[in-house]
């Protein structure tokens, strides 16, 4: 991990081959992710500095993506429909969240799990008809 800037960090995860995000990650304001295929899991839980989630084109199988308490999140990155195997997905206490966009075309026909309690500014959900399992 090299420190560009002090809220912004870049990850470099192409030496290891583990399933989740590492721990004690919760100071991130701002992720930019690149080549992680084999990435299965992603807990980014009570980072309260993050304002918005990565896009996720280069993260084809994450199954599971956890924000809750993630206090300064404004945007959900509407790459995230595309995420065909994400079984869960918590945006629980995402106060500050207004608008939950899954994108024209999602597909999140995996998911079982949506946490959105304590998102207590959300005005405007996505269309839930590509998550069938809810």
């Amino acid at each position: 991990m090299s420190n560009l800037h002090k809220t912004f960090f870049y990850f470099d995860f192409s030496l290891f081959s583990f399933g989740s995000t590492p721990q004690k990650v919760n100071k991130i304001q701002f992720l930019f992710l690149q080549n992680l295929p084999n990435l299965k899991r992603m807990d980014l839980s009570n980072c309260k500095y993050l304002t918005e989630t990565p896009i996720f084109n280069c993260t084809p199988n994450l199954e599971r993506l956890d924000f809750t308490g993630c206090t300064n999140l404004v945007k959900v990155h509407p790459s995230i429909g595309h995420l065909t195997k994400l079984v869960f997905l918590s945006l629980q206490n995402c106060s500050s969240l207004v608008n939950l966009d899954f994108g024209s075309v999602s597909n999140l026909s995996s998911l079982r799990v949506l946490r959105l309690s304590g998102c207590t500014k959300l005005e405007k959900t996505p269309n839930f008809m590509g998550a069938s399992n809810l």
